[in-house]
């Protein structure tokens, strides 16, 4: 039997990216990536794809920062695999327009299918698509 948790917590809040030029990243995510941004005065901005919690991101100067792997990135949901291979060609031919640093190989098997790219300020963002119910199949799983 699993132990309560000490934390009762009923949803995500937010999560953070880091950016160093605020227009510039708010331009990628609204026009490229298709995401709401909003910037705030700080220089830091929130960026929402509706639902009940955002992304906040952080204006922060990168110099000496280590970069991060693409084990740390945040995934976007499309709605069919040919969205996701019509973004794949959209990132291969607009790479240098939006200064997109990398772009991964697509990624396919029978449920899924994804590519990685590192946006202009060295974050990862996973563009994919799942069957409906990937995730509910995950979890009835339970561990390995």
């Amino acid at each position: 039997m699993m132990a309560a948790p000490l934390i009762d917590t009923t949803a995500f809040s937010h999560g953070t990216l880091e950016c160093r030029d605020g227009a510039k990243t708010q331009r990628f995510y609204k026009e490229f990536l298709g995401v709401h941004a909003v910037r705030r005065r700080t220089g830091n901005q929130y960026i929402w794809q509706g639902g009940e919690w955002v992304v906040v991101c952080i204006a922060v100067d990168k110099a000496g920062r280590p970069e991060q792997g693409v084990e740390n990135r945040w995934g976007l949901r499309v709605a069919s695999r040919r969205d996701v291979e019509e973004a794949y060609a959209a990132a291969h031919a607009q790479q240098a327009q939006w200064e997109i640093r990398k772009i991964l190989p697509l990624k396919t098997d029978e449920s899924a299918v994804s590519f990685c790219l590192q946006d202009l300020d060295g974050n990862w963002w996973e563009i994919g698509w799942r069957e409906p119910d990937y995730y509910d199949k995950l979890f009835a799983r339970g561990d390995v």
